[in-house]
């Protein structure tokens, strides 16, 4: 098969780019003939290009065209598109269903119903976007505190949900949870056309095997800013006396770096290896978020690092962690719900240990590349099978 990914990279590399790339590889891996035509946001410079950005939020025809020439010369079977946002637009889909080419569409996150993109606003949970419209976002300024910027983000939220984009011109979604996909049909999206598929990681560890920790101490992995919960955990661990690694960065990094002490390390950023590396030492993982997040990659490392997880009882976590089984969950934004679950961890640690190992097994069970390809390749023919029944 012929795959052509869309997707338009961040200016600061993110998790969407990783997980676009290893689909591609596990994609050429399965013999597949793969193209990547890539967007880079770092073509945003200059006012003159900032307004042309902008202007084709909404629909890009540059892009579209793009997008077209590219459809034209590769002949693919099938079309895939990751991000779009800001400078593809949700053009290239109307692209697809001009060309006659079959189009599948992950997503990664709410934008496409929230100019949030999280469903997060001043410290908690909004849902205002799916339960009414999203022009509440332009006066609050939810897009890098702009007002035009916001406007401009809801003006396409709001745009292709009167244009009929999502019902007509993609032939199947992907969710990350069921958690994820049931907040798109909430917001009116075509149930029938959403299927869930996970995102996967290399196994890190070629022995297959759960060790027991030598050294006891959790272990924070990600963003440093208020809607990962940041907060919340050192408020937590003023009454923790245990050690906690913090790795990661962003705006709260002198907030945390200011709190390190004797039970508290923060370690900044570190390469790939060696944060697998702590993780599978660690007694256990803290994702303290306090928005919807589409998927957890975090968790999936920690999995399959035979390392359980404390997270907030939030979103799809409460898909991804089975409470007491492969990990505890805590309310979300309590500091004192937290500290019990930390405290359960430090004192029963032959059971924390157990559960580590069935969080391995759920990683082999769920989130390997093996896994992942079959499903996708499943939706791929879902697909086909849409655009060959299309009305035109």
């Amino acid at each position: 098969m012929k795959i052509l990914i869309v997707h338009n990279s961040y200016q600061n590399r993110g998790g969407e780019d990783s997980v676009m790339e290893s689909e591609a590889e596990m994609l050429q891996r399965g013999g597949h003939e793969v193209q990547i035509l890539c967007f880079y946001n770092q073509e945003i410079d200059g006012i003159v290009n900032k307004i042309k950005a902008a202007v084709g939020v909404v629909y890009s025809r540059k892009s579209s065209q793009a997008i077209e020439s590219e459809i034209r010369r590769f002949s693919p079977d099938l079309v895939h598109v990751h991000n779009y946002f800001p400078l593809i637009s949700p053009a290239v889909f109307y692209v697809c269903k001009y060309l006659g080419v079959p189009v599948v569409h992950t997503l990664h996150n709410y934008r496409a119903i929230c100019p949030t993109a999280t469903f997060f606003h001043k410290g908690r949970i909004e849902e205002r976007s799916l339960k009414e419209s999203s022009w509440w976002t332009a006066s609050k300024k939810v897009y890098r505190e702009s007002y035009i910027g916001s406007f401009i983000v809801a003006t396409m939220v709001e745009a292709h949900k009167y244009l009929g984009t999502w019902q007509n011109k993609v032939d199947r979604f992907i969710a990350l949870t069921d958690f994820s996909r049931k907040k798109y049909i909430d917001a009116g999206w075509p149930e029938s056309k959403i299927s869930i598929k996970p995102n996967f990681i290399e196994d890190p560890f070629t022995d297959r095997k759960v060790f027991r920790k030598t050294d006891a101490y959790g272990v924070f992995v990600g963003r440093l800013s208020e809607e990962k919960g940041v907060n919340v955990l050192i408020d937590a661990w003023k009454n923790i006396n245990f050690p906690l690694k913090i790795i990661g960065e962003g705006p709260l990094e002198s907030i945390v770096s200011n709190k390190s002490a004797d039970s508290l390390e923060f370690l900044g950023r570190q390469d790939r290896r060696s944060t697998l590396d702590f993780m599978r030492n660690a007694d256990f993982i803290i994702v303290p978020s306090l928005c919807y997040e589409t998927f957890g990659v975090v968790i999936i490392e920690s999995f399959a690092c035979g390392t359980p997880v404390i997270a907030s009882r939030l979103g799809s976590f409460e898909t991804m962690i089975e409470d007491g089984v492969t990990g505890l969950l805590f309310e979300p934004g309590s500091s004192e719900s937290l500290i019990e679950k930390v405290q359960w961890m430090m004192h029963n640690r032959n059971l924390v240990f157990e559960m580590g190992l069935r969080a391995r097994h759920e990683y082999l069970e769920k989130y390997t590349p093996e896994n992942n390809y079959k499903i996708t390749m499943g939706v791929y023919e879902q697909a086909i099978e849409e655009a060959k029944g299309r009305q035109w």
